[in-house]
């Protein structure tokens, strides 16, 4: 079996880790082991057991920030000395430099999950982020196979790095599926949620750009309170704003950062992001793949899943409250049954992790063909 040397700063639950983690579990299935490095410690909040317990290797430089600036690239390198894997692929701004630098005649690829200038900005700040965004973006033009996440992001990077190729997130719909009517009543009691009123969801962290109070507001200047409960996971800069916003509504909960985001979704009956910036958002995979219906902004990754034409959602305009509402009114009123089955079917078919895994592999074996030549 050939050997895929992932390199990350920290397997810290996240996104893109997440994807990692699904990415490890199928590649064996093409021939390829995966091995995972870390740049960093790993922080309380990470998914490292995850990764063992799917028996994928872990290795860690467990080097700080500031010790990383120094001996990153050379401790890396052993690595990579030590393990001779036949492909070299990095996720994040980090590894990706690091791996640029010592990969050598090994095959390296990059994932990009997010379109730099859209996201780097807004989480590190105007000057420190847009200098990250040009210089990780001057990589992207030199890498020798950067990958996109999704569609959507590749369109906007084909300027930057015309040779551009995407490879969509995917989902493990075996860990993310449906529960029936029994299942989702026991979770219902035991998460302490209404058994008897509808449940709509929302997932991620509580700041601006996921814009949380959009979604908020569709909820509370209409009458969905009178029959539905609307509940937040994540936590954020946010939420004492939105907990100030609700003013003590009933109607409104907020669980924060849990660990069973599977079995909120499985006991709920809507899933809604209002999100103005994502690469292919796992939220959204995870939901279909648990077989809710969304409704989604009409930011183009959103609109890459194709909800409306699998009979599986709506698309919202952005920053419209008003059109939220209309449309989260109008999929209650949609038959459960009919649209989770069109979500389930669209989440396997199209955004499975297995799927994603066949195309990496089929990548890392052209690259490695490409390399003998």
């Amino acid at each position: 079996m050939k050997k895929v040397l992932f390199v990350v700063s920290t397997t810290g639950r996240s996104g893109p880790i997440r994807q990692l983690l699904n990415l490890c579990r199928f590649l064996p299935k093409f021939g390829y082991a995966p091995h995972v490095l870390t740049l960093s410690t790993d922080p309380q909040d990470s998914l490292a057991d995850d990764f063992r317990d799917a028996e994928i290797k872990l290795h860690t430089l467990g080097l700080s920030r500031v010790a990383g600036v120094f001996l990153a690239k050379s401790r890396t390198k052993e690595v990579v000395q030590k393990i001779a894997p036949h492909v070299i692929h990095s996720h994040g701004i980090r590894s990706d430099f690091i791996c640029h630098a010592v990969s050598g005649t090994t095959p390296h690829i990059l994932t990009l999950h997010n379109y730099a200038w859209n996201d780097y900005p807004h989480r590190y700040g105007r000057i420190q982020g847009g200098l990250m965004a040009w210089q990780h973006l001057r990589l992207v033009r030199k890498a020798q196979r950067p990958i996109a996440c999704s569609k959507a992001v590749a369109d906007l990077l084909t300027a930057i790095q015309p040779d551009i190729l995407s490879v969509q997130n995917g989902v493990d719909t075996d860990e993310f599926r449906p529960a029936d009517r029994n299942e989702r009543a026991r979770l219902r009691q035991s998460l302490g949620l209404d058994p008897n009123r509808h449940l709509i969801i929302s997932v991620g962290k509580l700041a601006q750009g996921k814009r949380p109070n959009i979604i908020l507001h569709a909820f509370l200047h209409s009458n969905l309170s009178q029959y539905a409960d609307l509940i937040f996971l994540g936590d954020g800069a946010m939420r004492t704003q939105l907990e100030n916003d609700a003013a003590g509504n009933p109607a409104v909960k907020y669980a924060g950062r849990v660990k069973n985001v599977n079995e909120y979704l499985q006991c709920s009956d809507l899933f809604v992001s209002a999100s103005c910036a994502e690469g292919l958002p796992n939220t959204v995979m995870e939901s279909l793949s648990a077989g809710l219906g969304v409704v989604l902004s009409d930011i183009e990754p959103h609109k890459e899943f194709g909800v409306e034409a699998a009979g599986a959602g709506l698309i919202a305009k952005l920053d419209d409250p008003e059109d939220f509402t209309t449309k989260i009114v109008e999929m209650l009123t949609h038959d459960r049954t009919t649209v989770s089955r069109a979500a389930r079917t669209l989440a396997k078919n199209e955004f499975s992790a297995v799927r994603m895994a066949n195309r990496y592999a089929d990548i890392y074996n052209r690259l490695l063909i490409e390399n003998l030549a």
